[in-house]
């Protein structure tokens, strides 16, 4: 079985807890995601175990993916089911004055069409890509709510 395994990693400098918030808070997604992935809340559970989230990237096959434990403020872990099967988990290390925002996974490629394209592509390369303008959205919209709670608290 073809897999895709990768691991991106960003420093943002903003609170371990907004940077939670933000990955936690699945509506606010389209506003930091790229649109060239479609998104759409499937459950959102006040536990967050049990929420699940569908993407559609931009010329891709949707997969879904269902939250399945959490580590509160530091780590979730997501059950990846349809194109794709296996794991992803998003992990928050607080630094000094920032953290540490990693996004890793462990998947089996279960369409055969995107198994098929695997051997043309790289897969990994392309998540990896993707992860990047992730990244760039989430750090642009806590940057964005930062600034906004500073004028409004002034």
């Amino acid at each position: 079985m073809r897999r895709i395994q990768a691991e991106d990693a960003v420093v943002i400098a903003s609170a371990q807890n907004l940077i939670w918030q933000a990955i936690t808070d699945f509506s606010s997604y389209t506003k930091w995601w790229p649109s060239s992935v479609t998104i759409v809340v499937r459950r959102a559970a006040p536990e967050l175990v049990g929420s699940q989230v569908q993407l559609r990237p931009f010329g891709g096959r949707a997969f879904l993916c269902e939250v399945e434990s959490t580590r509160e403020g530091a780590e979730m872990r997501l059950r990846y089911s349809g194109v794709y099967r296996g794991t992803g988990v998003w992990t928050i290390v607080e630094g000094a004055g920032n953290c540490r925002v990693t996004y890793r996974v462990d998947l089996e490629i279960a369409d055969p069409l995107m198994r098929l394209l695997s051997y043309i592509v790289s897969i990994p390369r392309l998540h990896s890509k993707l992860m990047k303008e992730v990244f760039a959205g989430l750090a642009g919209y806590l940057d964005r709510n930062n600034k906004q709670g500073c004028t409004q608290g002034a």
